[in-house]
């Protein structure tokens, strides 16, 4: 009886590791999947924001002024949805002559962000956002303030709307829609980091730095996460390469203020 139950043990305990195991692999091949997908997506609007660095911004073509038709485009920003919106949003940026208007742009988009669009979304935001980067050149500028004026004044304890503008603001720097010299990512981090807050905001704030570190622990901070490593070695090869990823200055600003 006594060798039966210790095989009966034996044989629980080999299929809770096989199982594990399995989940483990499972969960890798999903992950290496999102992660190789994201950041082709992601390379793809880096040499995009390049190219329309070097060129230029460009209004061109035959585009209309009329108050009418750049309230409705303005309207479409502020309450863009998502992926479902892109190609329609891209047609009124390359319609519309809003120049006038390019600071109110990059104040609407900013609406929209975490609220109509949710982090699932994330990638189209920065579409639209790159998009406007390559037909206004204020624009990306513009952005940058945009984005750490709408998380400074975001509730603190607003948890979900937070997490979206670190991570959407992390993402446009990666991709060099704001470049690194104006980016408010440190500054966001650095509010986030603050310990000498209410308990119950340190743990808010920690989550949506966790998140961002979850996504671009290797890009943003230059760390490996401990389960990367185990889901390369499960999978039996090595972790999607990283071609978006900030200076290495900034990787130590920003590793050391979350570490401190």
């Amino acid at each position: 009886a006594v060798e039966k139950a210790k095989q009966a043990a034996e044989d629980k305990a080999k299929e809770a590791e096989k199982e594990a195991h399995a989940k483990l692999l499972e969960e890798a091949q999903q992950k290496f999947a999102d992660d190789e997908r994201d950041e082709k997506a992601r390379h793809e609007l880096l040499k995009k924001n390049r190219e329309s660095r070097e060129a230029g911004a460009k209004l061109t073509g035959n585009r209309d002024k009329t108050l009418a038709r750049v309230t409705r485009f303005q309207n479409r920003l502020k309450l863009f949805k998502g992926e479902s919106e892109v190609d329609v949003v891209f047609k009124d940026i390359d319609g519309v002559d809003a120049s006038k208007y390019v600071s109110e742009l990059a104040d609407l988009i900013l609406e929209a962000a975490g609220n109509t669009v949710k982090l699932k979304e994330l990638n189209s935001i920065v579409k639209v956002c790159s998009r406007l980067h390559a037909t206004y050149e204020e624009f990306s500028a513009l952005l940058s303030k945009s984005i750490l004026k709408a998380f400074q004044t975001t509730p603190a304890g607003d948890l979900n709307r937070r997490r979206f503008l670190l991570r959407m603001c992390a993402e446009l720097c990666l991709t060099e829609c704001v470049v690194a010299q104006g980016c408010p990512l440190p500054a966001m981090v650095k509010e986030l980091s603050d310990v000498s807050c209410s308990e119950e905001q340190v743990i808010t704030n920690f989550t949506i730095i966790a998140s961002l570190a979850q996504k671009h622990a290797p890009s943003c901070f230059n760390t490996l996460p401990a389960k990367q490593a185990a889901y390369a070695e499960i999978l039996g090869k090595e972790w999607v390469v990283r071609k978006c990823v900030l200076d290495e200055a900034s990787q130590a600003h920003l590793q050391k203020m979350v570490v401190t």
